[in-house]
Formats: structure tokens, C-alpha cells, sequence
């Protein structure tokens, strides 16, 4: 089960939230304007602080634009062999926060293995933050899979949060090149017409982005979060 929250939908909610559930409604604003207002804003301006974008990070993203994923995997019986609850997939936007539960699940692709991520916060570069950065930092390649089963087989629920950070709909999102680089990506495409691309060509799923050329994605900065 999802749910997603961007500001404007968390705006439109704010008081129904409280209404509906008391101290319960009111805490999950609270903590949803945590994650917007500063967690989010203060992990944006670390990574804009790398070398990897030169202006073009804030170029892109002068509203500032994040969205929160709640997803809860419930539990349930496994028959037979561990089962995928969350396919694998490159991220759309420039990067992703994610907080997530002690329980464990999250893989991602490194060279050709898949490999256990388990800190309680990390953050994943996606397909955007791959082109503006001209491929120095590469979108995450990732999946969520059962755990070890407990008694009678059964696998715990897990419960994770997503802040994606995207870009600015209709700007170019050109990627910053360095002396002497060439662009490895398509010039002037927008974050709308990629996320159209990633519909239509099934990009989420695939290793190579428009215009790439090739490789295998790799864990870019687990452990920027340090609260």
C-alpha cells in the first residue's frame, strides 16, 4: 500500500488530517513538514555541493520540488520460493531520501550482484541526477525482496518512506560537463518528456538511460544522511 504526498496535496489534507485523526493526524503533518521544510532542502543543498553538477542542480530546481512515498508492505505467507514485493527500478527523479524500518528487504545492483542496503537512512541518485551530472554519479538499480521467514513461514510487514526530489517541469535538464567532456545524454530533454519515456520505453526497469552508454548501476552515497 502506498500513499503519496506532495506540498499542494499536503496542504489540501492538513486540517482533515487532524479532524479525522486527533494527536495521530496531527503528528503525521508535523512529520511530513519535517521531511519537506528541512530534511529534504538540507540533503539537496549537501549534494548540490559536490562537484558532480556545477550550477546545473540548482538551475533545475528552483521550486524546490518534493514529493513523500509511504509504503507498507504487509505481512504474509511465503509459499515456496522468497517472492519480489517491489520489482527492480531506476528512480525518475534527480534523487531519492529513503528512511526506512529495521526490517530489511532493500537491495541494490552492484556490478552484477544484488546487495543488502539496511541503513535507516540513505540516499539513492535517480535517472535525472545520472543525466545532469553527465554520468559521474549513476541512477541506483534497485528492488525490495522477502526477508527471512519467521515461524510458519510467515515474512514481517516493512514499512519505508521516499522523499523524491525532482526537477523543475520544463527545464532542460542539459547535463554539467567538465573540461573536455562530451554530453552522454540527449540535450534539452525535459524531467516530463523523460518520465513520458520512462512509461513508454519501460526505462524503470532498464540499466541504460537515453543516450547512455551503458553499465551497470552502482550504490552512489548510502550514508549522506547522518540524521
Amino acid at each position: 500500500m502506498t500513499v503519496d504526498l506532495s506540498r499542494k496535496k499536503l496542504a489540501a489534507a492538513r486540517g482533515l488530517l487532524a479532524d479525522s485523526f486527533g494527536a495521530s493526524g496531527r503528528s503525521m503533518v508535523e512529520y511530513c513538514d519535517y521531511l519537506l521544510e528541512h530534511l529534504a532542502p538540507a540533503v539537496f543543498d549537501a549534494v548540490a555541493a559536490t562537484e558532480a553538477f556545477g550550477s546545473q542542480l540548482q538551475d533545475c530546481h528552483q521550486t524546490r520540488d518534493f514529493g513523500i512515498r509511504f509504503v507498507y508492505y504487509p505481512a504474509h505467507t511465503q509459499h515456496g520460493a522468497p517472492s519480489l514485493r517491489c520489482g527492480e527500478h531506476l528512480d525518475s527523479s534527480t534523487f531519492t531520501v529513503i528512511i526506512q524500518d529495521a526490517v530489511g528487504g532493500l537491495q541494490v545492483k552492484v556490478g552484477s550482484q544484488w546487495q543488502d542496503l539496511c541503513d535507516p537512512a540513505l540516499v539513492m541518485i535517480g535517472s535525472v541526477g545520472e543525466i545532469l551530472s553527465n554520468q559521474r554519479l549513476r541512477a541506483v538499480l534497485h528492488r525490495v525482496v522477502d526477508v527471512d521467514v519467521g515461524p510458519g513461514r510467515l515474512v514481517p510487514a516493512r514499512v519505508s518512506i521516499a522523499v523524491f526530489v525532482d526537477a523543475d517541469d520544463g527545464k532542460p535538464l542539459n547535463p554539467h560537463l567538465q573540461q573536455g567532456e562530451q554530453p552522454l545524454f540527449q540535450l534539452g530533454l525535459t524531467k516530463s518528456e523523460l518520465k513520458q519515456k520512462f512509461t513508454d520505453d519501460n526505462l524503470a526497469k532498464a540499466e541504460k538511460l537515453p543516450g547512455l552508454q551503458g553499465g551497470s548501476r552502482a550504490i552512489l552515497s548510502a550514508k549522506l544522511l547522518s540524521t
